[in-house]
């Protein structure tokens, strides 16, 4: 019976300590500007922050339930979130392209992200949160200036063959 009452106890304990970091989890999220969503396990949303939400053009109770890859399907980025729940291995990656499927508009955007697994009390990844920094506008600047980097290149050969030519 002792036995069973500290396990009892102990259970009681992981919960309280579970409920604990998801309430620090609510504050913070909603007290950030980073994009942050919560999914469960299968990647369907169980919370994403306004932020978040205004990034992709929703209210936050729109992606409730909804399945992350039916929303944004992509085979590459399904695969490593699936490795981060059957690892419980973090996942980041610096100026990933996105394209949103609902917006063509907007064009290829540029995303710093991270996937991290949250463990329930028994260990087993009970789902996943995924924080985005959007760094589309400093990427597009570094890709116009590499561009204009090589249109000086060509200019500079050009005028160093103009030159040459030139001078003989």
């Amino acid at each position: 019976e002792q036995e069973t009452a500290r396990e009892g106890a102990c259970s009681r304990q992981k919960e309280t300590e579970l409920i604990r970091t998801h309430e620090l989890v609510e504050k913070f999220s909603l007290s950030t500007d980073t994009p942050i969503a919560y999914l469960a396990r299968e990647f369907n949303f169980i919370r994403v922050n306004d932020t978040y939400a205004s990034s992709a053009g929703h209210p936050a109770v729109y992606f409730t339930g909804k399945n992350h890859f039916e929303l944004y399907p992509h085979a590459e980025n399904q695969i490593i979130f699936q490795n981060v729940v059957d690892s419980g291995q973090p996942f980041s990656v610096l100026e990933k392209p996105f394209e949103y499927p609902e917006f063509p508009e907007r064009g290829v955007t540029y995303w710093d992200w991270s996937l991290h697994p949250v463990q329930g009390p028994d260990g087993v990844v009970d789902g996943v949160v995924l924080s985005l920094v959007d760094v589309t506008e400093r990427k597009l600047a570094e890709l116009m200036l590499e561009r204009q980097n090589e249109e000086l290149r060509h200019l500079s050969e050009a005028e160093r063959k103009n030159r040459e030519l030139a001078e003989s």
